[in-house]
């Protein structure tokens, strides 16, 4: 599936221009290409990857130990305080699985994102870090 980002700019009361996720947060619809898609746009423009409301469900990015393999520096993911979800598909199989493998990164942050490993799945991690990793943060926006 392909799917278009938007590039704006900054909003209100904020110097960050940013890239907004596309409105998929139905509870449905794998967002793991558009995460993916959105985060590389915004480090071409030095932007923020920007979320609305909603749930995004992520699937296990093949055989892989994660769903979505971010890389790159100084990236601010954000959504919407309480009302943005990101949660990974009921019935993976019995292994363990991260949401996120942060590889190679400086200075990356989440901000005011619910991650919700769909309780029943065997394993999940909010995050797998390749080795040698520093500046990445969860924040819970004040």
């Amino acid at each position: 599936m392909t799917f278009t980002n938007t590039f704006r700019p900054p909003l209100a009361g904020d110097p960050n221009y940013y890239v907004q996720i596309p409105e998929i947060g139905d509870g449905a619809t794998a967002a793991n290409d558009a995460i993916l898609s959105a985060v590389t746009t915004a480090q071409l423009f030095n932007a923020d990857v920007v979320f609305p409301a909603g749930t995004f469900m992520l699937d296990r990015d093949g055989v892989n130990t994660w769903c979505v393999k971010l890389t790159g520096q100084n990236t601010v993911i954000r959504g919407v305080k309480n009302r943005t979800v990101l949660k990974l598909r009921e019935g993976q199989d019995n292994s363990a699985l991260a949401i996120f493998l942060l590889d190679d990164l400086r200075g990356f942050t989440f901000r005011d994102i619910v991650f919700d490993g769909n309780w029943g799945n065997a394993m999940t991690q909010i995050d797998a870090v390749a080795d040698d990793q520093d500046g990445y943060a969860l924040t819970n926006g004040m």
